[in-house]
């Protein structure tokens, strides 16, 4: 997967880190601390962030939440940058399984949803830990 995502890094223009960071941001509202939990750097890292909002692939943005906290909203280019990544990422996928029979591609489907629920909950119990434990 990291070979992969590093050859459609290249074919954008854009390092793994900064697909990455548009990834992240794509799916959910990454304020910077959380990005830069996920691209594994210090969150005082930000030519990397400056790289993308140069291009007008991304812009920095007050959180709904708290306006204290700055968040990456992708503009339309991240957007379609992000949609292509996703697009062949499919395309890839179902070639690699087309030969598999029925059953055991429904099977894989399931135990992958399955995980992305567990992680999506697990995520969801973190913040609301981090979010509690910030309460007055």
């Amino acid at each position: 997967m990291n070979g992969w995502a590093a050859r459609q890094s290249r074919k954008a223009g854009l390092t793994a880190q900064q697909a990455q960071l548009l990834c992240t941001a794509a799916r959910r509202k990454a304020g910077l601390g959380d990005i830069a939990e996920v691209l594994r750097c210090d969150r005082s890292n930000v030519s990397l962030l400056e790289r993308v909002t140069l291009r007008g692939l991304a812009r920095r943005a007050a959180d709904t939440r708290d306006g204290r906290v700055s968040v990456l909203e992708l503009s339309p280019d991240g957007q379609d940058i992000v949609h292509s990544f996703e697009a062949d990422l499919a395309a890839r996928l179902s070639r690699l399984i087309a030969g598999w029979p029925a059953r055991k591609r429904q099977a894989a489907a399931n135990i992958l949803a399955a995980l992305i629920d567990a992680i999506q909950h697990d995520r969801a119990e973190e913040d609301a830990t981090e979010d509690n434990a910030n309460l007055p």
